[in-house]
Order: C-alpha cells, then sequence, then structure tokens
C-alpha cells in the first residue's frame, strides 16, 4: 500500500531582500506552512532564528532562511579598545588590549595588548576578552 508521509510546519522565509551585514527584523521574514519533508535539513522554523542577526550573504526574497545565511552580530569590533580578563582558581588579572578582527558573542578573537604581544580569548559583552590560563 503506497503512502505519502507530510510533516507540516512553519518555515522562516524571506520577504524582501537582505543585503550581507544588514540586521534581520521582524519585517524581513515571514512564516509559511509547508511539507518539510521537502526540504534539505537546517531551515529555520522560528523568528527568533534569524530576527536580531546579520546577513551573512545577500539573502534574495523567497528563499527559507538556513544557518549559514545568518550570523551573529559583532559586540567587538576590528580596532576597538578591549579589557582582557583572566580568571583562576582565587585570582584574577585584567589589561587592556586592542581587537585585532570583529567578534561576536562567545567567538575568539586575538588581541594585543600593550606589550605588543598577541593573545587569544573569548569575545564578550562590554568590550571584555575572557582569556583562559
Amino acid at each position: 500500500v503506497p503512502a505519502e508521509i507530510r510533516v507540516m510546519t512553519n518555515v522562516l522565509y524571506v520577504v524582501r531582500p537582505i543585503a550581507r551585514d544588514q540586521p534581520i527584523g521582524f519585517d524581513d521574514v515571514s512564516l509559511q506552512m509547508v511539507n518539510l519533508t521537502q526540504f534539505p535539513e537546517g531551515v529555520f522554523t522560528e523568528l527568533s532564528q534569524a530576527v536580531g542577526k546579520i546577513a551573512a550573504v545577500n539573502i534574495t526574497a523567497g528563499q527559507p532562511v538556513r544557518p549559514n545565511m545568518v550570523r551573529a552580530p559583532f559586540i567587538i569590533l576590528r580596532g576597538q579598545n578591549v579589557k582582557l580578563t583572566v580568571m583562576g582558581r582565587g585570582f584574577s588579572v585584567s589589561s587592556e588590549g586592542l581587537a585585532l578582527s570583529d567578534a561576536s558573542d562567545g567567538q575568539v578573537l586575538q588581541v594585543r595588548n600593550s606589550a605588543g604581544r598577541v593573545i587569544s580569548g573569548l569575545a564578550s559583552h562590554n568590550g571584555i576578552v575572557e582569556v583562559r590560563p
């Protein structure tokens, strides 16, 4: 007995073109009910997965939104003065440095400290870069 399986769910679509590096807002996307079995894995199914993110590529209207099309906004920008912090058992050390690249929250970036040494750490809010001892 032949059978057709359908998995109906909302998929997030772009309703107007979004240029690379532009933020994605509620007006840029909409949910449409579709048969998920006809889509490759990885399409977004909730507004929160894309709204507030940044377009990583130019996105044309009518496309379903996929993870490779968006990125988190940068919280540290290349050339920004940052605070390097190292925390260990019973101690905390901080110094100033200069970000050598853009970074999103939790992303690894390199920072040049005042002595000229390049140090890697994790981007955190308020211009803080956390260095693991």
